[in-house]
């Protein structure tokens, strides 16, 4: 799939296998923008908003860091934290940078130095894919895409990462029952909404977008276009509740989301 590097309007009206998904403040199947990504960005795993029109994101199996202008999909500066690995998540609080890697050890650079690493003491064969800051919390939020023990695996599971100890809480932070919404959800990307506090969950495999609020109580689910969304990997928001969503390559060209808040919503 071709796409010319920003698109604006209403982009749902190409395809009619999916109609606009309208719940909530976003109309996911009708972006303001979708902007190409360069041949570098392939794999962008994990994204976030920094200021200032900049967003930060991690590529798969790099260990570097890129700062990008999300309405060019240029890069303005990248560093290198250690050595190249299976990263998908990236969260920046200050001048601390926290990565995560793909069996949910967290890596902490700070002002760009050499990362230093901090294991998941749970279950190693566990995938995780989402990152995100919980400042109001003093913590990280973790997305287990699956857990490594096949009897746990019709629940979501969301951990905390205390920035404080750096460490990981004992216990996970949420568990959600995944027969309520979507039996096939894997996150792939976790952020939280500046303006409601609630949680966004990406997954990429069932194509869809989950919110539930700060206690871990559903509120909705939402199918995402695969024309717009064929590897949806990272999702993060500008303080105005505008949100940015990243799709992998893939068989497509990897891309960047843009979607506005609408004025009044259900």
């Amino acid at each position: 799939m071709w796409l010319p590097n920003v698109i604006t309007g209403c982009l749902w009206a190409l395809t009619s296998c999916t109609p606009p998904a309208t719940q909530g403040p976003y109309d996911y199947n009708r972006p303001s923008e979708v902007v190409t990504l360069g041949h570098t960005l392939q794999e962008v795993s994990g994204l976030q908003w920094i200021g200032e029109d900049k967003l930060i994101c991690i590529q798969d199996e790099k260990a570097n860091i890129y700062t990008i202008n999300p309405y060019s999909g240029v890069i303005e500066d990248k560093f290198d934290f250690g050595h190249n690995d299976d990263f998908e998540g990236i969260a920046r609080i200050g001048n601390k940078s926290y990565i995560l890697r793909s069996d949910g050890d967290i890596f902490l650079s700070v002002d760009g130095e050499k990362a230093e690493h901090f294991e998941f003491e749970g279950n190693k064969t566990s995938e995780f894919e989402g990152l995100c800051s919980d400042v109001k919390n003093q913590r990280l939020l973790v997305a287990c895409k699956q857990h490594g023990n096949k009897k746990k695996r019709n629940h979501q599971y969301i951990y905390a990462f205390s920035i404080e100890k750096n460490a990981f809480e004992e216990k996970p932070l949420m568990k959600l029952d995944k027969t309520r919404f979507d039996p096939e959800f894997k996150a792939s990307g976790i952020a939280i909404h500046p303006l409601t506090g609630e949680i966004y969950i990406l997954s990429s495999v069932s194509k869809s977008i989950l919110v539930i609020s700060e206690k871990g109580i559903f509120k909705q689910i939402s199918p995402l276009d695969p024309y717009i969304y064929p590897q949806p990997e990272g999702i993060t928001f500008a303080p105005d509740g505008k949100m940015y969503i990243a799709n992998e390559q893939g068989d497509d060209t990897p891309t960047i989301v843009h979607l506005e808040m609408k004025t009044t919503h259900e």
